[in-house]
């Protein structure tokens, strides 16, 4: 019997794929941890003080919100102190979901000739020591686009005041959304170049500054093409929690069945997020990998371990 030939980079293109499969686990992992240690001194608020109510929270929103204003009213120490404590969470495992997305981004950009040491403790590794440089980015890009969106609603809101008395209230209103929709498209394109500045650093090893301008420079080559590929992802996702907010609403989570069902569903849709934007950093990678070979930026020999100093 003739054996089957096997492809030599098989096992590790085998290996590649279980990395990125466990880079993806991680950030669920990070998001939903997160998430779920932010939130739990709210939920057991709650549960205490609707505890004699047999509708438990579902009561919250209904009547006009009377129920949600008087637990907020009663409890302010207890709703201070889980704001306080949600907030500390999320700053904290913050760090961790970037370091998270960055070592994924790490494992996508190791191509298959990589060595099979790079594996998910060498991505976290590399994503470690990028992690000031990616935190910095976030910051700046932060700013960047409260500014813009800010100008953007600012001047909408002051061409709407101006046209009000000759145009009318629903004329007015639509000009001043049409002066700001410009300013939102901007802050979705500063969004495009902070990953694309990622890129930068993960595969050519870069410090921030020039990894900024890199990251412009990839998007000047393809802005269209570019945002299409992150619309229409960003679109699925969209969609997805669209979808499953009508589901839930309409099938409720009444008894252990539809609380097992919204579980599942809200799993399903975060799952799918996450994939949804692993894709759309894959392309990223590919375009400022592109930039870089029309550059002649070599890409380093081994995994990258952080901005360079």
């Amino acid at each position: 019997m003739t054996a089957r030939a096997v492809p030599a980079g098989g096992p590790r293109r085998l290996s590649r794929r279980r990395a990125i499969a466990q880079g993806v686990t991680l950030v669920w992992a990070s998001e939903s941890l997160t998430a779920v240690v932010a939130v739990f001194p709210a939920a057991c608020l709650v549960r205490t003080a609707l505890a004699d109510d047999p509708e438990s929270d579902a009561r919250l929103l209904r009547d006009g919100s009377r129920a949600l204003l008087w637990l907020l009213s009663r409890n302010a120490p207890g709703v201070t102190a889980a704001a306080e404590t949600a907030a500390l969470v999320f700053a904290v495992g913050g760090f961790a979901v970037i370091t998270s997305w960055a070592a994924l981004m790490f494992l996508l950009a190791s191509p298959p000739a990589r060595p099979r040491w790079f594996g998910i403790a060498g991505a976290v590794s590399a994503a470690l020591r990028a992690l000031p440089a990616f935190v910095g980015l976030l910051l700046a890009f932060a700013v960047a686009q409260a500014i813009t969106i800010g100008a953007g609603v600012g001047l909408g809101v002051l061409v709407a005041a101006l046209a009000h008395d000759g145009l009318g209230e629903a004329r007015s209103d639509q000009i001043g959304a049409a002066v700001a929709c410009p300013f939102v498209i901007a802050t979705v394109w500063l969004g495009l170049v902070q990953d694309l500045a990622r890129v930068a650093i993960v595969r050519f090893r870069m410090a921030p500054l020039p990894a900024l301008v890199a990251g412009f420079q990839t998007f000047g080559r393809r802005p269209w093409a570019l945002t299409f590929s992150f619309g229409w992802r960003a679109a699925g996702a969209l969609g997805a929690i669209a979808i499953a907010s009508a589901v839930i609403g309409w099938r409720g989570t009444g008894g252990l069945l539809g609380l097992l069902l919204a579980a599942l569903i809200h799993q399903t849709v975060v799952i799918g997020r996450i994939l949804f934007r692993t894709s759309w950093l894959a392309v990223a990678l590919s375009a400022g990998e592109e930039r870089g070979r029309s550059a002649h930026i070599g890409a380093p020999d081994r995994p990258s371990p952080g901005p360079s100093a």
